[in-house]
């Protein structure tokens, strides 16, 4: 026997498949209509639109970019990437003004940015280089796309010759006692070919410590059918000063674009410090001058 309780929830839906039924026979119908599969989130439905953006062209002014995307009138969410020349460099996320906008901090790392509803990301002291910015979207049912979204973009931070360092800004956070990072001094464009050079860097002694054993030579001079030679001194005034040249090749001397050295640092202690060129001195075959147009610094912020 079922409860008056039960009997009584029964009751509602009974009365609607009665109904139901009492109306097909009045029209004459002998099938209930099947539902219309219209629902645009639904991925089985027949009118499914499909997460996407599109990508506005970037707006890249020295070496900051702006760039913005739009998805379509449905709710969305993105998370979005930025690769520099198919390596797994990453430029330093900015956060944007949009309180619903929550975009991740990122540097040689090649995992997107946490899904966020921000349609715009803007980046500052980017490095020369051929970039690859992607956007991935979602429903916020979490529906995502079967594709995403890139375009491609170059920034050129320098004109003519320039001796820089890369990355130009690095944010990085003192974690332990072993903290490091390295920065590279890169020879850029060098139109005139070269067979010596003396540099010389600077930096804050009391919040980066580095040692000669730490200043390797890059391969700016390592070239086939060539002898090099590769000298570093460290002072204790915060000061590298580097001696470099290049024999037996033909034709004599090299140019072009390439890294002159590689810097290890041990972060000592919380602050900014610049690495910037005091002097910066090459020479030719002729022991002529070869001119650099720009020397470009680079900023280290620990945290």
């Amino acid at each position: 026997m079922i409860s008056g309780i039960r009997q009584n929830s029964l009751k509602p839906g009974i009365m609607m498949i009665s109904a139901a039924i009492f109306l097909c026979i009045i029209c004459g119908c002998d099938r209930l209509a099947e539902p219309v599969m219209d629902n645009p989130l639904d991925r089985d439905g027949d009118n499914y639109i499909e997460a996407s953006a599109v990508i506005e062209e970037p707006l890249v002014e020295g070496d900051n970019v702006i760039i913005r995307w739009q998805g379509n009138n449905l709710q969305l969410e993105y998370s979005y990437e930025l690769v520099w020349d198919g390596s797994s460099e990453w430029v330093e996320w900015c956060r944007e003004s949009n309180p619903l906008a929550q975009y991740e901090y990122q540097l040689d790392s090649a995992k997107p940015t946490e899904w966020s509803q921000g349609n715009a990301f803007t980046a500052n002291n980017i490095d020369t280089g051929r970039y690859l910015f992607s956007v991935r979207c979602r429903y916020s049912g979490r529906i995502e796309a079967d594709t995403e979204s890139t375009i491609g973009f170059t920034v050129e931070t320098v004109e003519g010759s320039a001796m820089t360092v890369k990355p130009r800004y690095m944010m990085v956070n003192m974690v332990n006692k072993d903290a490091s990072l390295k920065v590279q001094l890169v020879a850029e464009e060098i139109s005139d070919p070269v067979m010596l050079a003396h540099v010389v860097a600077s930096y804050d002694e009391k919040i980066l410590d580095i040692s000669e054993g730490d200043v390797e030579q890059g391969d700016f001079f390592r070239k086939p059918d060539s002898e090099t030679l590769f000298f570093a001194n460290v002072s204790d005034r915060g000061k590298i000063v580097i001696d470099f040249g290049i024999a037996i090749r033909n034709p004599p001397g090299v140019s072009g674009t390439g890294v002159i050295a590689e810097l290890k640092f041990k972060v000592l202690r919380t602050g900014i410090t610049s690495i910037s060129f005091d002097t910066v001195i090459l020479r030719g075959p002729e022991n002529n001058n070869v001119s650099v147009s720009e020397l470009v610094s680079g900023t280290i912020q620990i945290q």
